[in-house]
């Protein structure tokens, strides 16, 4: 697959949110579960990584851009993992949001 998969999205979404307050927490814990994440997945999403060799070369490159790194090498882990340019594309954009951002993105998923 080339494009980012619904369940890879919220993966990415959650590890991108960061620190949430307790409330949107069990928010998003129910979007991924209702998605089929188990809790061991959604804990990983939580510290920024996945268990999925795909999600985890997607959070290292929206975490590169987020903190201003040199994001081209996790990029290219991105291509050769199979993403393709919107796919990417999409990856790098997350990055951009801040936190609160991405936050209000999740909160749209789970009501």
């Amino acid at each position: 697959m080339t494009e980012l998969e619904p369940r890879a999205r919220l993966q990415l979404l959650i590890a991108m949110a960061g620190d949430c307050a307790a409330p949107e927490a069990d928010r998003h814990e129910a979007a991924a579960r209702a998605a089929g994440l188990s809790g061991a997945e959604i804990d990983a999403a939580r510290a920024r990584r996945s268990f999925d060799a795909r999600v985890n070369a997607a959070i290292a490159l929206a975490c590169a851009v987020r903190h201003g790194a040199d994001w081209r090498e996790a990029e290219a882990r991105c291509a050769q993992a199979g993403f393709d340019a919107g796919a990417r594309a999409l990856i790098i954009g997350l990055g951009k949001l801040s936190a609160e951002q991405v936050r209000a993105m999740l909160g749209g998923i789970t009501q």
